[in-house]
């Protein structure tokens, strides 16, 4: 019967954790000196603490956390700085031409796109 040492085990198992750990952060530098600002900037977002809690929370509607389909994407369009399909490029109230960024805080402020309430 073969008996295996756990001490040795564990620290074996570390060691190749720490190796790994270590190529991951080296390929992430990597990555980050060849990228633009704005993927330096998502990376930054996507390795922030809790960041992706919002993937994960239960879809509980007296908390506003149950989305559809479409604000699901959306929503994910908008975390990852990509375009939203079929979103306008202009207000059709007030032709002024629509940032995904002014538009949600607009919603949030009561107003719809560049118009006051």
């Amino acid at each position: 019967m073969i008996e295996i040492d756990n001490d040795v085990q564990h620290e074996v198992l570390k060691s190749i954790k720490e190796k790994k750990d270590n190529l991951h952060k080296a390929h992430l530098e990597v990555i980050k000196s060849e990228a633009s600002q704005s993927v330096k900037r998502m990376i930054e977002l996507a390795s922030e603490k809790g960041s992706s809690s919002w993937l994960t929370s239960l879809p509980l509607q007296q908390y506003g956390f149950r989305l559809n389909k479409q604000e699901f994407h959306d929503a994910l369009c908008l975390r990852y700085d990509f375009r939203i399909k079929d979103a306008p490029r202009h207000c059709a109230m007030c032709m002024w031409r629509c940032f995904q960024c002014r538009t949600l805080s607009n919603l949030q402020e009561g107003r719809i796109c560049g118009t006051k309430t």
